[in-house]
């Protein structure tokens, strides 16, 4: 029996209409037709039908294609692998779409995970033929987890060969980033992984981390960007899809390495270097941007003005000097008021702490930190110094202060859960009623452990 299975599979796997050897030169082959079972010949009518313009969306025609189980998975495996989909009445298989390719591979994704990375396992044992490990990527990917990355990438790339396919290239991508978004593990393993992961690899995995959008991910293009400066440009290039890390030692890292790239002899990259320091929020890039508008590329001196317009939320003309002289002017007053403006929000007097506010609403390099600060005025004695904090935080979309925010829908005072509600609207743009449980059932927020 256990030599019977594979040969078994291996008929069952044929596309309809494979040939048998001939028996001798003059004899001609024997056609064996395809027996299809009735979910299977279901299935394919269903998957040729998407090349029609009007279909469900994709997530229900998988819920569709699953619900007919794992008896299905020789099916899709078959499909998958010949790029194409069969007909069970004697036509022409179709060449795979990929609305066909994203269907299946949806549908895969909701079956149990034994069943198919065992079905991957049985393929692979029949052969390991380029067009079969793909599919096996692909299967893969559909259902794993952190600690089937390595194995993943093995299996795209074994040591026998040197360089991803273009069509490696493309499924090893969907795959990890499926396993991206379904795990948050799977952002550390990478990180972890990167000392065993083959040179070759790591183009395809950076563009998975950036098609995650997921600022988990920066901590691997920190790395990557680190290890493997040629791919500086591949990089760059994610940074501002995958956006902040909740890690501010991780956004530092990634600061701190990409301002040499803010380099006008290098056009190209310092373009895409600035659209990533950007979404970075990297204050510290202002100086070098600013130089970057005296360059004589056209292009360079408009992207600096825009980022420049952008990280301090000022309209200044884009002229070097203008912004050199406002920048000096903010260095000084950070070097020689920040800390006593900020001192004198603590205050007791709420004239003070209103007159402190002012005074460093008008520094933009001073706002992150107030965004940090003004929680703390929640819990202020004045109700008119927690309005003002509310208020303030409203303004600066401060979503770290959210909890906080939440909390003071519980204040005493009305006019400050007035303030903190129109301050939670225009953070998290909800349209929920001044009720602190459904605040905390929509924000995730934690009831407050002491009174206002």
């Amino acid at each position: 029996m256990s030599l019977l299975l594979p040969l078994l599979l291996g008929l069952l796997a044929r596309p309809q209409g494979a040939q048998v050897g001939p028996i001798d030169a003059g004899t001609p082959a024997l056609e064996v037709p395809r027996l299809w079972s009735a979910p299977e010949i279901a299935a394919i009518d269903l998957l040729r039908s998407l090349r029609s313009k009007e279909r469900p969306p994709d997530d229900e025609l998988a819920g569709r294609l699953a619900e007919r189980g794992e008896g299905l998975l020789p099916l899709f495996f078959e499909v998958l692998e010949t790029r194409s989909v069969p007909a069970h009445d004697g036509g022409e298989p179709q060449v795979l779409s990929e609305i066909q390719e994203n269907v299946v591979l949806l549908a895969v994704g909701r079956l149990e995970r034994n069943p198919v990375l065992n079905h991957v396992g049985v393929r692979m044992a029949l052969g390991a033929e380029p067009a079969v490990r793909l599919a096996a990527v692909a299967f893969t990917g559909a259902v794993g987890r952190a600690n089937d990355l390595l194995e993943l990438c093995e299996l795209a790339l074994p040591p026998q060969e040197q360089e991803l396919s273009r069509p490696g290239q493309k499924v090893l991508r969907r795959a990890v980033t499926t396993i991206l978004g379904r795990d948050p593990k799977a952002f550390e393993q990478l990180v972890s992984l990167r000392r065993l992961l083959r040179p070759a690899l790591l183009p395809t995995l950076v563009g998975a981390v950036g098609d995650a959008r997921d600022g988990a991910g920066l901590a691997f293009l920190a790395e990557t960007a680190y290890w493997a400066p040629k791919l500086i440009d591949d990089v760059i290039s994610q940074v501002r899809l995958v956006g902040l890390s909740s890690v501010e030692s991780v956004n530092d890292t990634m600061r701190v390495r990409l301002r040499p790239y803010l380099d006008e002899a290098q056009p190209g990259t310092c373009r895409a270097a600035i659209l990533a320091l950007v979404a970075l929020e990297d204050d510290d890039s202002i100086g070098p941007i600013i130089a970057l508008l005296a360059s004589e590329d056209a292009g360079l001196r408009e992207n600096a003005h825009w980022a420049l317009c952008k990280l301090t939320g000022l309209t200044l003309a884009p002229s070097r000097e203008t912004w050199a002289r406002w920048h000096q002017a903010e260095l000084a007053w950070l070097l020689r008021s920040r800390a006593r403006e900020f001192q004198r929000l603590r205050a007791s007097d709420p004239a003070e702490v209103a007159a402190a506010l002012r005074s460093i609403l008008t520094h933009p390099l001073a706002l992150d930190e107030l965004r940090r600060s003004l929680p703390e005025v929640l819990r202020h004695h004045s109700p008119a110094a927690r309005v003002l904090a509310c208020s303030a935080l409203g303004e600066l979309r401060a979503s770290e202060a959210v909890e906080g925010l939440v909390w003071a829908l519980e204040d005493p005072d009305r006019n400050v859960v007035v303030a903190a509600h129109t301050a939670l609207t225009q953070i998290t743009g909800l349209s929920l009623p001044s009720d602190p449980a459904a605040w905390q059932a929509a924000t995730s927020g934690h009831p407050p452990e002491a009174s206002l």
